[in-house]
């Protein structure tokens, strides 16, 4: 009896996993280098520009350290292959502190922002 009380009470412990969710801002402008086919280059302050190849397409996204919680300006600009600016904006990202997994003391301080096809800014 008493080991039955023991293994069904190590099947119901809460498994920690093994990753840790990393602190930071992500740039999202997937939308609007999906309606602009000419746009070559995402920068975002403080993080290299991500060069946006047509013949080895990846995600429109970058991501910008945050280690503290808290508003962080952003300056984002996207420009042509030929070098046009296509986009310069700049916004307000609140970085807030979020608490993935209680039991496992798993938190990070995460913002986001996306760039809509029109180049609107939407902050998450």
């Amino acid at each position: 009896m008493a080991l039955c009380a023991l293994l069904f009470a190590g099947c119901s412990q809460h498994a920690c996993p093994d990753y840790r969710i990393a602190d930071g801002i992500t740039v999202d402008a997937g939308a609007f280098v999906d309606a602009h086919p000419q746009a070559g280059k995402l920068c975002a302050t403080g993080t290299p520009c991500l060069l946006l190849d047509p013949a080895h397409p990846r995600p429109a996204v970058v991501r910008l350290a945050a280690d503290q919680p808290g508003p962080r300006q952003v300056s984002i600009t996207i420009t042509a292959r030929d070098g046009t600016v296509l986009l310069r904006a700049d916004t307000q990202v609140e970085v807030r502190h979020v608490v993935s997994d209680p039991e496992c003391g798993q938190a990070a301080n995460l913002g986001s922002v996306s760039v809509a096809a029109d180049g609107s800014l939407r902050n998450g």
